[in-house]
């Protein structure tokens, strides 16, 4: 049995996935297995996947019809026999001592997960060194509704095999209640303050095609599951506030990122709908009262005509002002 386990999920990743693979191979620590899950790749990731194959038995391929990266990371969950588990994005990729240093300071530690941080990196090659900095995290309540991306981690899998966490088969956003289950069932969690991870910012991602279409509505089906989730394991009232704030912080977030406006009412009256059935509890907290009421109260701005916005920039542009023309909403 391979002390980690390093679970992949593919699909169509092939510009990127030989730097992925080789990061993973040239591995320090070689007690490990690697297990790619072909998600119904139409692309050349398939070839790339059996030439590698080829020349390293700890590569375990396994391929289906395209079911999402939820399935395709539970697919990976259900083959894993190592002790440890540790997921990578295939457009992504880790420094070669990643799984070497999770591994001691885990193990070491006796802990059920070990979280660590990432570069951006973007594809002109850019990195950002200043973004998911683990010298910057502190575990409190707060961060167990926050910091999701199961990359960044280290499971023990007993740990995840006892607590039956798996990510939803059939919705997005699938990280967010697979990282909040994981953080607040296990009695304990290590950091290991480096950057070892490199997280890849491409232009057609996951959430840049949900952004304006129907999907971005799962973020409300998660949302109930974390507050089911919390009910069913009598740790609402225990973690009552901070949920409201992940509510509202989600809802906040992906309402600014829609930009189409007739998808973004849509989803603001039904976060609505859900949301007012805590504004009792919401209302009790100065704070929260004050991010519900702005989430909420419509926003007025004038309109200007295209060639009135043109003419008004050049204007305020001699002046030096800044100005920025927003619709109403």
């Amino acid at each position: 049995m391979s002390k980690v386990s390093v679970i992949i999920p593919i699909y169509n990743a092939g510009q990127y996935l030989e730097q992925c693979l080789n990061s993973v191979i040239n591995q320090t620590f070689k007690d490990i297995e690697i297990i790619c899950i072909n998600d119904g790749s139409t692309d050349n990731s398939v070839e790339i996947l059996n030439e590698y194959a080829k020349n390293d038995s700890r590569l375990i391929i396994i391929s289906q019809e395209n079911k999402g990266q939820g399935n395709a990371r539970n697919a990976g969950l259900k083959a894993a026999k190592g002790e440890f588990i540790q997921f990578v994005d295939a457009d992504d990729f880790i420094d070669l001592d990643c799984v070497e240093k999770l591994y001691n300071k885990i193990k070491e530690n006796d802990s059920d997960i070990c979280v660590y941080g990432c570069f951006l990196l973007y594809n002109k090659g850019i990195i950002l060194e200043d973004c998911y900095n683990s010298n910057k995290y502190s575990l409190d309540n707060n961060f167990k509704f926050s910091h999701f991306e199961p990359v960044l981690k280290m499971y023990k899998r007993q740990f995840i095999e006892n607590c039956h966490i798996k990510f939803p088969n059939e919705l997005i956003f699938e990280d967010v209640l697979f990282s909040i289950k994981s953080f607040l069932l296990t009695n304990k969690i290590v950091i290991l303050n480096e950057n070892l991870y490199y997280y890849r910012q491409t232009v057609g991602s996951t959430m840049d095609r949900v952004k304006n279409n129907n999907k971005v509505f799962d973020i409300l089906s998660i949302i109930r599951e974390v507050e089911l989730f919390l009910k069913q394991s009598n740790l609402y009232e225990k973690y009552k506030k901070e949920f409201l704030y992940f509510v509202i912080g989600q809802i906040n977030y992906h309402n600014n990122r829609i930009t189409d406006n007739k998808l973004r009412k849509r989803f603001l009256v039904e976060a609505k709908a859900y949301i007012k059935t805590k504004k009792n509890e919401i209302y009790k907290n100065v704070e929260l009262k004050r991010k519900y009421k702005k989430l909420f109260t419509p926003r007025i701005f004038t309109f200007f005509f295209d060639k009135q916005k043109t003419e008004l920039h050049k204007i305020y542009k001699i002046l030096g002002i800044k100005i920025k023309f927003k619709r109403k909403i």
